[in-house]
């Protein structure tokens, strides 16, 4: 661990951008300083950088300042996937700094985990919605303290077989519930549902789960990163 880091001044820069609305993160180790998203009225591929370098002007950090880049590579929008990996790789060999990718629906599992009181051994699930009534699902493990393990690695599902998959143990979160919460409630009243304010994933979690990542020993070159769609576009699918 490099002096910075152990004195709590690891910068970091985070951003999410696998949804509607990107959000960019600047943390001091695991101590949010911004937080901002980008306009909702501009795509991310304008308003992504700008917002970027409005946190670094408002910091007063430099680019090769920052010592860790933390991103969602997956699953999530094809053009958002697309638009934050090619900005984090553009930044990281502009600027010199380490880079981690982590999965969106970890992301999720570790955002609930960590803000509340679950008992260890909890077992979370994370849902997003894929396309054609398909889902993407994973679950995690929550071992205490503030720490998660994957014990089922990210599949696609129809949201039928997802739904009837549910157990009085399960405890479900992520962006699918927007459509899917009702149908739990009239299916599985038992199943404990997040709290709607945790069902997307922000930046500040992307840093701090980097950094706990980081800490651990996982990084990634920068060129090796790459989207991970978990599914063929549209596009490809007609190909077929």
């Amino acid at each position: 661990m490099s002096d910075a880091e152990s004195q709590q001044e690891y910068r970091i820069l985070a951003w999410e951008t696998t949804g509607r609305q990107a959000s960019v993160a600047a943390l001091s180790a695991n101590v949010p300083l911004i937080c901002r998203h980008t306009p909702p009225n501009q795509r991310t591929a304008q308003s992504l950088i700008p917002t970027v370098a409005s946190i670094l002007s408002e910091l007063g950090w430099t680019p090769s300042s920052v010592d860790l880049l933390a991103i969602c590579h997956g699953p999530g929008s094809f053009t958002g996937l697309r638009i934050g990996v090619t900005a984090v790789k553009t930044f990281a060999y502009a600027a010199g700094c380490q880079v981690i990718g982590l999965n969106t629906l970890e992301v999720l599992a570790y955002q609930w985990a960590v803000g509340t009181d679950l008992p260890d051994g909890t077992i979370i699930q994370s849902v997003m919605k894929s396309e054609r009534q398909q889902l993407f699902v994973a679950s995690y493990r929550f071992e205490s303290p503030g720490r998660i393990c994957n014990c089922c690695e990210t599949q696609m599902v129809s949201a039928e077989q997802w739904l009837a998959s549910l157990t009085a143990v399960t405890h479900v979160t992520g962006p699918a519930l927007e459509e899917l919460r009702g149908h739990i409630d009239e299916a599985q009243g038992h199943i404990t549902v997040a709290p709607n304010g945790l069902w997307f994933p922000q930046a500040v979690t992307v840093g701090q789960l980097g950094l706990q990542r980081h800490r651990s020993g996982d990084r990634h070159d920068p060129w090796q990163l790459v989207p991970h769609y978990y599914r063929r576009s549209s596009p490809e699918e007609k190909l077929r």
